[in-house]
Formats: C-alpha cells, sequence, structure tokens
C-alpha cells in the first residue's frame, strides 16, 4: 500500500488512509498523506473504506486484503453497497481464490447472477475499461441475495 500511495503522492494525487487506532498508534500509518481517517476498529475501517470510495480496487495481498475483499462481496450480495468489486489479478496471484468463488456458484452456494459481483483485471487499463463503463448491481439484491 506504501508503494501505491507513494506513486499516486509523486503525481499529485490524493490518498486517504483509513486504519485502526491500534495500528495507528504503532506507526504503522505512511506519513504525509493528504488525509488520515483513524477507526476504532478492522471492522469500522472497512465500513468506512466502502462508504467513502467509489469502487473497491483488491490488489495482491494477505489475509487482511483477503477479508476485505470477502467482506466487499458479502456486503454487495446483501445490497449494502452496489459500487464495483474489482480484483486485479496480477500474475495469476488470485487464481486459487476466483476459482473458490467459481466454484460456490458451481455447487449451488451462490447464483450464477452473484458471480456478477466482482470484475477479475489483469491490467490497470482493463481496471480503467471497468470503472468507465461499470457493471450495474440491483439496488434491490437483498431480494435475492438468499438465492
Amino acid at each position: 500500500m506504501g508503494a501505491v500511495a507513494d506513486s499516486a503522492l509523486s503525481r499529485g494525487g490524493f490518498v486517504t488512509a483509513v486504519i485502526p487506532k491500534f495500528m495507528y498508534d504503532r506507526g504503522w500509518c505512511h506519513t504525509n498523506l493528504t488525509e488520515v481517517i483513524i477507526t476504532d476498529d478492522i471492522q469500522q475501517r472497512t465500513f468506512k473504506m466502502l462508504t467513502k470510495s467509489d469502487a473497491f480496487i483488491v490488489l495482491p495481498g494477505g489475509s487482511g486484503t483477503f477479508h476485505e475483499l470477502l467482506e466487499a462481496v458479502t456486503w454487495k450480495r446483501l445490497a449494502l453497497h452496489t459500487k464495483p468489486v474489482i480484483i486485479l489479478n496480477v500474475n495469476a496471484y488470485y487464481d486459487p481464490l476466483i476459482e473458490q468463488m467459481e466454484r460456490s456458484v458451481d455447487e449451488m452456494f451462490m447464483d450464477n447472477v452473484h458471480s456478477q459481483m466482482w470484475n477479475v483485471c489483469e491490467t490497470v487499463d482493463e481496471i480503467i475499461k471497468v470503472l468507465d463503463d461499470p457493471p450495474e448491481w440491483n439496488e434491490n439484491a437483498l431480494d435475492f441475495a438468499n438465492i
């Protein structure tokens, strides 16, 4: 995340950090950001990121990233947001997770319509195309969440 923030800042971008207080208190927050929002906990952090953002773009990461991705998909399924969820699958990093998500559809833990909750992109150009023409997600998704 630091490299992404540094790159954006070096080009005059606006970078907001959303960080739980316990991480901020340990000095884990990037310095020189445009804005820092401190939350009480991880759940509040995810909620703040989803409500403040226009899209949820997932870069390769670890358990925290997996948690946030799956939470964004779950919240979208429950119509708590309708924003694009985009997985940047650099060097096939997310192939096993994408396969598992598709398996949940194949084995009818989710309906085919639910596989439209996320987009998989391999390049930044593909992400921009998705953002230019974002897939629609029904605000009434809760009506078919239990399919």
